[in-house]
């Protein structure tokens, strides 16, 4: 009985250090100080585009993946998501300063950040 018990906290340990949080700081890693970072799929999954903002208020592409789930923003200005190619319209979510989201609820297409504090 105490064998069982062994094998099943041995079993829990290892599927414990397969899970996200691995995931999240390799991604975390991949995205440079100063650097807007986005992913094609939700959690960091799929292609990565990197962005360091030089000229605030100009809409891109979203490039790799040609849309995005989630994002890393390394920087201290916000951004915007568009479902648009060419950020018209309305965002569709917004790219908080210093945060990150393994989801943004959106497919978005273009990106537009905005000089907020202007604090990279």
């Amino acid at each position: 009985m105490m064998r069982r018990i062994s094998m099943v906290a041995a079993a829990v340990a290892v599927a414990g250090a397969v899970l996200t949080p691995a995931a999240t700081a390799s991604a975390e890693a991949s995205c440079e100080a100063g650097r807007f970072c986005w992913f094609q799929f939700k959690d960091y999954g799929g292609a990565v585009n990197s962005y360091r903002s030089t000229n605030p208020g100009q809409c891109y592409g979203i490039g790799a993946g040609e849309y995005t789930r989630s994002y890393i923003n390394h920087t201290g200005i916000q951004g915007y998501f568009y479902a648009s190619k060419d950020c018209s319209g309305s965002p569709g979510g917004v790219m908080l300063p210093n945060k990150d989201a393994t989801d943004t609820g959106v497919y978005a297409y273009s990106f537009r950040d905005s000089c907020v504090t202007c604090k990279s």
